[in-house]
């Protein structure tokens, strides 16, 4: 099962006869005749980058952010995938040097589920996901598997499933003295991604949803994040919603959705979870990019941070 999950969540590269990776040439690509996995410390051939909002069509049309999923090789955990948010545009910042916002976030495996061990990003840095296991002493490697589910092993498999997730959201070495819960859903689908500023689509791609509601149960949730995977780019798309029931500022998750609305950055793709949910972000990695490098890129820019912070060294050291 995990195999399968996997293929998933690694974006695939084109190669020729001989297995290269073809530089410059995408799975979305008409001229991709062969692809596999990108494999653990494989060169990036080229870069899954967001939309620009269609006031920055001309001005941005790379788009705003990177963000690349490929595979690397943890010491303590074993296979690891890892995505990372690489933004490109405004005062200081540019593509393949990390930035004040620049970040990402990186998969497990355990023998039950595929889950985000931690992330990092503007908002709060450095996150741990502590899972059920991390009650007692030090935060390692092991103890945050299980915790911010995106698949659990169950009767439902890859297909159709559902779970509540306990994890807790730690910033240092020590595991938590309270958990939080997550009511996850996941199925598979075909769905369609725009490939070009035009909006033109792709071929319909399936596609792993995994939805993440912060709560036990859907109608108690305050908010869900929704990620979306495909063989062929890995992560391809993410969602925030908001349920307005639960929001402390009414107007705000409705000015936030009419704002992504007006920008025509995400079409809709899955249904709102009920009528009071509002869809108030999103980034669909499907604009193509060239790699910086004629070789391609290694996608080292986020890694190496997390090889020297002292709360990851160990998972991430060669």
């Amino acid at each position: 099962m995990w195999a399968v999950v996997y293929d998933f969540l690694v974006q695939d590269v084109c190669v020729d006869a001989a297995g290269r990776a073809v530089v410059g040439l995408s799975p979305l690509a008409a001229d991709c005749k062969r692809r596999r996995d990108l494999a653990p410390g494989e060169a990036l051939p080229y870069h899954k980058a967001d939309w620009p909002g269609y006031e920055d069509s001309q001005r941005a049309p790379a788009g705003y952010e990177r963000s690349d999923s490929f595979p690397v090789r943890s010491p303590q955990l074993g296979p690891l995938v890892v995505q990372t948010f690489d933004f490109g545009t405004g005062a200081g910042r540019r593509f393949g040097s990390f930035d004040h916002g620049d970040g990402g976030q990186v998969v497990g495996f355990s023998a039950d589920s595929a889950s985000i061990i931690l992330t990092e990003d503007a908002g709060r840095g450095l996150q741990l996901m502590a899972g059920p296991r991390c009650t007692t002493g030090q935060v390692s490697g092991p103890l945050l598997l299980d915790s911010w589910a995106i698949v659990v092993r169950g009767s439902g498999g890859i297909e159709s499933g559902n779970a509540v997730a306990k994890l807790r959201i730690v910033t240092d070495s020590s595991c938590p003295t309270a958990f939080d819960y997550a009511y996850t859903e996941w199925h598979t689908t075909s769905l369609r991604y725009r490939m070009s500023l035009s909006g033109d689509l792709t071929q319909p791609l399936r596609t792993l949803v995994s939805s993440h509601f912060g709560g036990k149960a859907v109608a108690t949730a305050g908010h869900l994040e929704r990620f979306y995977f495909t063989r062929e780019l890995g992560w391809t798309r993410w969602e925030r919603w908001q349920n307005t029931n639960y929001s402390k500022d009414p107007d705000k998750p409705v000015k936030a959705s009419q704002h992504l609305n007006a920008a025509r950055r995400c079409r809709p793709l899955e249904p709102a979870p009920a009528t009071e949910w509002l869809m108030t972000d999103c980034r669909e990695w499907t604009n193509i990019v060239r790699p910086d490098a004629d070789a391609g890129d290694k996608p080292e820019f986020w890694v190496d941070r997390l090889r020297r912070y002292e709360l990851t060294t160990n998972l991430f050291s060669n």
